[in-house]
């Protein structure tokens, strides 16, 4: 009996231990959300002595990847909140390394675009960053601190592989981004659009050949003009008017009113707008 009542002692104290570590993740996740929605108001609005000070000093250190900061802090207590398996110190120490992996990259931008002279002393490039920075521009003085020897040592084009490397790492482990899984939606999507012109490239050649089995006494030289191996224009207000002609209408009488179905297709239907959805208008006028 003693053994039970130690073991439920024991068990309590766990219980209490790992109700109070999720209380201080609450409260944490509470913090970082409050903190994400003043910053973007005061760095996005740039609202009051506040906000026009910090935008200038944000600025100034991390230039428009400051812009990233009240973004990346919701998407940090987002994370924690769906998944409190890692500390809250060690999301948002990756977190900062990935800004400043994006002001590196901006900054080296800057010393490519000729805007930033890294061939100057480090002091007074470091004091053009921070200007630019506060002025909206480049990655700010933190990034220039580590774009101009790195640029020195491994080149621009190295620099921004490097910090871009980073940087998708630092994103995917931070937010959960399953890089594997959005290389495989991209290629998805890309393959996809490829057999969607695949398949117009065949209706069109469809079309054409349905045209010139249809209106095969009309003069089709004028009518359907080759713009590529699978691609055709046909004019059709000239089929109308042949056959309108054919009938016995006279041309003078026949009014084109150079509508564009695809131009006016919230007034006309139009089939190259509409696609499948498309519908059909005719209108008769007739006199006696």
């Amino acid at each position: 009996m003693a053994k039970k009542r130690k073991y439920t002692k024991s068990n309590s104290r766990g219980n209490t231990r790992k109700s109070k570590c999720m209380s201080n993740i609450d409260l944490t996740i509470c913090i970082l959300i409050v903190l994400s929605i003043l910053l973007g108001f005061l760095i996005y609005t740039n609202s009051g002595v506040i906000g026009v000070k910090l935008n200038e000093i944000l600025g100034g250190m991390m230039g428009v990847t400051r812009l990233l900061l009240p973004i990346g802090i919701l998407g940090v207590a987002i994370k924690l909140a769906c998944t409190d398996n890692e500390y809250v110190s060690s999301k948002l120490i990756k977190f900062c390394v990935l800004l400043i992996s994006i002001s590196v990259i901006m900054c080296v931008i800057q010393i490519s675009s000729g805007e930033l002279i890294p061939s100057k002393e480090i002091s007074e490039s470091l004091k053009d960053a921070y200007y630019n920075g506060s002025q909206g521009k480049g990655g700010g003085a933190l990034g220039a601190l580590l774009a101009i020897p790195m640029a020195k040592l491994i080149g621009n084009i190295g620099t921004i592989i490097v910090c871009m490397g980073i940087a998708i790492i630092l994103a995917a482990t931070t937010f959960g981004v399953n890089v594997s899984e959005l290389i495989n939606m991209i290629v998805e999507k890309h393959q996809e659009k490829q057999e969607n012109k695949k398949e117009e490239k065949l209706h069109e050649k469809d079309v054409q050949t349905l045209f010139e089995n249809e209106f095969k006494d009309l003069k089709l030289d004028e009518i359907i003009e080759r713009k590529s191996e699978n691609k055709w224009l046909i004019d059709t207000v000239k089929i109308n008017e042949e056959i309108l002609q054919k009938a016995g209408l006279k041309k003078e009488n026949i009014i084109d009113c150079e509508i564009c179905s695809v131009c006016n297709s919230d007034l006309i239907h139009s089939y190259r707008v509409e696609k499948e959805k498309y519908g059909l208008s005719t209108a008769i006028i007739g006199l006696k």
